[in-house]
């Protein structure tokens, strides 16, 4: 996965010293990070149980005797 930005990286490197106005380039790398940083702050905000627990359907949770009835 990570060898597909690569060629952006090294597309950068190349032109960080010829100052072209327009280096599409980079906004792809800043846009992908920003992107993968929204992931992993949304991963880690939804993994803690203490702030999102409180928002869940069922308070008590559901016990195989129910499964068992709703199957059968």
């Amino acid at each position: 996965q990570y060898f597909l930005y690569v060629p952006l990286v090294a597309n950068c490197i190349a032109s960080w010293g010829n100052n072209e106005a327009g280096s599409w380039c980079f906004h792809i790398l800043v846009i992908c990070a920003l992107r993968g940083l929204v992931h992993q702050l949304w991963y880690s905000y939804s993994s803690m149980l203490f702030l999102t627990n409180k928002y869940r359907v069922l308070q008590q949770g559901v016990d195989y005797k129910q499964i068992d009835r709703e199957q059968n």
